[in-house]
């Protein structure tokens, strides 16, 4: 994930046709919108992506109010089931001018950028801690964790863009970042609390292995 790929919500009402719900959310919703391909490096560019956001989320709101998530194609359905308004108070702090994040992001722009464009290094990344984990846990080792492994793809892939913006940006952006992952649940989703305690021990176990921090580790404890 492209952590600061960012969003702004509003809530208006939006009028849906009655059989809408037989097609997916990016066919109703992104029809009339081009899409902005990229993050952004300027401010102008981030009012850019937030005018866009302003203008599809009301959409996506009231398909996934009148249809459910079965179609919600622009975002995993597990994450909208429960959480949208939660999508909606921090995507809205990305693009609210005086806020913290929004102030901290516009001061960074151009690093952000850099640090989460480049997939390739994190995907490359993700697939090295997992063989760590294979090789130092056989398979009858890994037993007891096989039903905490459905945390890792999303702790191991956003942990390496946090830290790649911590490393390009600084401590506050890598801050910013880990209240937004927070708020948006994007990783506690798949991983519910009575998961923690034993995913907390895979997180220590990949810290040895791999002598590098896991700055998510507190959203688990």
């Amino acid at each position: 994930m492209k952590v600061l790929v960012l969003l702004c919500i509003v809530g208006a009402a939006y009028a849906l046709p009655d059989d809408v719900c037989k097609r997916k959310t990016s066919e109703v919703c992104l029809s009339e919108y081009p899409s902005p391909l990229e993050v952004p490096s300027t401010e102008e560019g981030l009012k850019d992506v937030c005018g866009y956001f302003s203008d599809i989320m009301p959409c996506i709101k009231e398909f996934v109010d009148k249809c459910g998530t079965l179609n919600a194609d622009l975002f995993r359905g597990e994450v909208l089931d429960d959480n949208i308004g939660n999508i909606i108070e921090t995507t809205n702090a990305v693009c609210e001018r005086g806020s913290r994040m929004h102030k901290v992001i516009v001061k960074n722009l151009p690093c952000i950028k850099e640090a989460t464009e480049e997939n390739s290094y994190c995907n490359q990344k993700h697939m090295n801690t997992l063989k760590l984990l294979r090789e130092h846990l056989g398979s009858q080792e890994l037993l007891p964790f096989q039903h905490v492994t459905r945390c890792l793809p999303a702790v191991l892939s956003n942990n390496c863009y946090v830290g790649q913006l911590y490393k390009n940006c600084g401590s506050d952006v890598k801050d910013e970042a880990l209240v937004f992952l927070i708020k948006m649940k994007m990783l506690t989703s798949n991983c519910p609390k009575t998961l923690h305690p034993e995913f907390l021990i895979l997180i220590e176990l990949i810290e040895r292995l791999t002598k590098e921090e896991v700055y998510v580790k507190s959203i688990f404890q």
